[in-house]
């Protein structure tokens, strides 16, 4: 069998850097793991996490926004005039927008 990219000590932080990058973008176990395409199975993923004490919660994504500074300062700010996260501020904004289907409502594209 061949040697695996992911070898030895290395191997092992490389990896852990990689999974954890995706697991910050949001990427669910199963695209990790077709992603670094080394034979590591979506279930070790998981019991990793779980070792690691990631606080990844089971039904819950995250989607990284980008968005310039000046705009995170006033969701900040925004949020903070609530008591709340910006991330929980975005998330109640975008259940509503979602569920509501308020795209156009919200967004002006100019027509």
């Amino acid at each position: 069998m061949a040697k695996s990219k992911w070898f030895g000590k290395a191997w092992a932080r490389r990896k852990v850097a990689i999974i954890a990058f995706y697991v910050g973008r949001g990427y669910s176990s199963g695209q990790i793991a077709k992603i670094i395409a080394d034979g590591t199975k979506a279930s070790t993923i998981r019991w990793q996490w779980r070792r690691w004490g990631l606080p990844i919660k089971p039904g819950v994504t995250y989607i990284p926004v980008p968005i310039t500074v000046p705009l995170r300062t006033r969701l900040w700010a925004l949020a903070a005039q609530r008591r709340v996260s910006p991330e929980e501020w975005l998330r109640r904004v975008v259940e509503v927008a979602v569920d509501e289907d308020m795209f156009e409502a919200i967004v002006d594209e100019g027509e």
